[in-house]
């Protein structure tokens, strides 16, 4: 039944008859940094940063018609682990029940949405930590480390205003990022210079695609809390080698090689998280070596 307030009706996409709402708030996000940087001997310092952010009033979509409280019915169904298939030996027989809404306002007509702010505040804490040497003696290097605990209640841009948009949708862990860096001048207008850098993987959860509603028949929900799993480390390593040239006593001539990632390093940065022969199938890896070479003309 392809009427829009017929029975068959799900939902639409995108925004829906978009309506003022007079209470909305403008969101609104505070930073405070604090940052200590001391040369601990010549041609070498510290730096120490420390930044906290948190932001309030951020919006959420709400259906007038179908707000949060009209989200009353339950539909409980058993995880199936990660084959996607019930009384199998992954099943982790763990009940989820999610909520959908009667038929009496199902339908495109009872489609009426407007902003509201969630209630919920979120929080992002980080910390840095760096050490610099100077270019002197033809060298220089810099090392770092920062980390960032995040306590986001939702991921999604703009969620719903209803409880399953809230199913296992927070983030409260820790993303980390490590470089070292340097750079050696030789005789003759000859540079060379590398960068190591490692970085957490980013975390995730399984999904799982649930049935046995009415008016939303089917449902993607994480079972598990972000965070329950996480992609390995990812680390590379980048190399430069340049040789300029004097020309015509102000021209110079720069000609220079890059490579990224020459370990060739294959980490999975992606696979397919949602339940079913194909879970943790990976969906996309470290981009493999690349080489690039380039030149300048300066005059």
């Amino acid at each position: 039944n392809l009427n829009p307030n017929g029975p068959d009706y799900v939902s639409t996409t995108g925004f829906s008859n978009l309506i003022p709402n007079a209470s909305e708030l403008q969101p609104k996000q505070d930073e405070y940094t604090l940052s200590l940087e001391h040369e601990l001997m010549p041609n070498f310092g510290l730096r120490v940063n420390g930044i906290y952010s948190g932001g309030r009033n951020d919006f959420r979509l709400q259906n007038t018609y179908r707000p949060y409280s009209a989200f009353n019915i339950p539909i409980t169904n058993l995880d199936p682990g990660p084959d996607g298939r019930l009384n199998t030996a992954d099943d982790t027989g763990q009940a989820f029940t999610y909520y959908e809404y009667s038929r009496l306002v199902q339908g495109a007509r009872f489609n009426e949405t407007r902003l509201i702010n969630d209630d919920r505040n979120t929080a992002f804490k980080s910390i840095e930590v760096a050490g610099t040497k100077r270019l002197s003696n033809n060298w220089q290097f810099e090392g770092s480390y920062s980390g960032t605990w995040k306590h986001i209640n939702n991921v999604a841009v703009l969620p719903n205003d209803d409880p399953n948009a809230d199913f296992n949708t927070s983030d409260h862990n820790l993303e980390w990022i490590a470089k070292l860096s340097g750079s050696y001048t030789f005789p003759y207008g000859l540079l060379a210079s590398a960068l190591y850098e490692s970085r957490s993987g980013d975390v995730w959860a399984r999904t799982v695609l649930f049935s046995g509603g009415t008016t939303i028949p089917t449902l993607v929900l994480n079972v598990e809390p972000i965070g329950s799993r996480q992609y390995d480390t990812i680390s590379h390593l980048d190399v430069r080698v340049e040789k300029r040239f004097r020309m015509l006593n102000t021209h110079e001539l720069a000609v220079r090689a890059n490579v990224y990632n020459i370990l060739n390093a294959n980490t999975v940065t992606a696979v397919t998280v949602r339940s079913g022969a194909t879970f943790g199938r990976p969906t996309a890896i470290l981009p493999a070596r690349l080489a690039e070479f380039s030149a300048s003309y300066k005059f």
